[in-house]
Parts: C-alpha cells; structure tokens; sequence
C-alpha cells in the first residue's frame, strides 16, 4: 500500500513530470564599461621653421625664412579668424618684446592640412648677437570659454619652434641658393 501511495502522490504532484528549475540567475555587481568614443582633438603644430638664401652677397644677403603648421588633430580647427594667429617672430638681441615679421590668421584648418607663413629679410652673416625667430601659434586667453569646442587645441605643448640665427650662420655655406617665389 505504501507504494501506491506514493505513485499516487508522485502523480498528483506538481513537479511531476516536469523539468527541473532553471538556475537562478547571476548578477554581476560590475557594470560592463561602454566602449569610449574617440575623442576629437584639433592639433595645430608648428612643424618646421627654416630659412634658405634667396640672395648671396659677401658677408650676407637675403634670407627667407619659411615656417610650416600642420593640424595634427583628428577634427578640423574652425574659429573666427581674430582669436588664433600664426606669427613669425623676431627676438632682438639686446632684449624687449619680439618684433613680429609674418602674422596670418588662423581660422580653417582641416585636419592634415598645413598653412605656410614665409618672409625675407637681409642677413649679416657672424654678428656678435644674431637674432633667434620663432614661429607661434598664438590665441586668445579666452579662447577655452568661448563655446567652441572646435578651436581648442588638445596639445599647446607643441604651437612653437625656434631657429637661433648662430645656426642660420652655420648653415650658410650649405645652403642651396634659392630664387624667390
């Protein structure tokens, strides 16, 4: 009788014949991270600054001297042309604020791009004091609180280069002689 009874009860119960319970799900206490969108970045560099005889005299001539930026960002730069420039500078030996001999607004750079900035100047080779030049990028101081995301620079580390005029002087008689444009 006590197996009739418990074939009867087996029968009757509701986990007869059923399959066994799922597992109880798992919660991971860490959220999985989305994967980051690439930031945009608006780099322009200054990538070279060199000069080059245009007209060779004893003791001297005339120099160019040509400088180069390039954005090296992912993004293009856009801004109004009055918050950025590209300058070439000129230090004086005996001190004081550099005269600025080359400025270009900078105000549409796609990335990859480049702008030239270039000027001519006599040249004294083996002065006791030559100049240094200096090509900048140069902004606005307000220029991160503007609104405009796209013409802020992720790197300033890299918006100058400078040639001293000793190594113009070194270089002078490996210079190519070059006609101007």
């Amino acid at each position: 009788m006590k197996r009739i009874l418990a074939a009867t009860v087996l029968a009757l119960s509701p986990m007869a014949g059923a399959a066994p319970p799922p597992p109880r799900p798992t919660h991971s206490l860490v959220k999985p991270t989305p994967t980051p969108k690439p930031r945009t970045c608006r780099d322009p560099a200054a990538v070279y600054l060199m000069s080059r005889v245009v007209v060779r005299q004893p003791g001297g001539g005339q120099i160019e001297l040509v400088g180069q930026i390039v954005n090296r960002g992912n993004g293009a730069f856009v801004s109004p042309p009055a918050q950025a420039h590209v300058k070439i500078l000129e230090s004086r030996p005996q001190g004081g604020a550099p005269i600025v001999r080359a400025d270009q607004p900078l105000a549409n750079l796609p990335a990859g791009n480049g702008l030239s900035l270039r000027f001519q100047r006599p040249w004294t080779q083996n002065v006791q004091f030559p100049p240094t030049f200096s090509l900048v990028i140069t902004y606005d101081p307000d220029i991160l609180f503007d609104g405009n995301p796209q013409n802020d620079d992720c790197n300033s580390s890299n918006n100058q280069i400078d040639l001293a005029g000793a190594v113009i002087d070194h270089e002078w008689p490996n210079q190519v002689f070059a006609r101007p444009h």
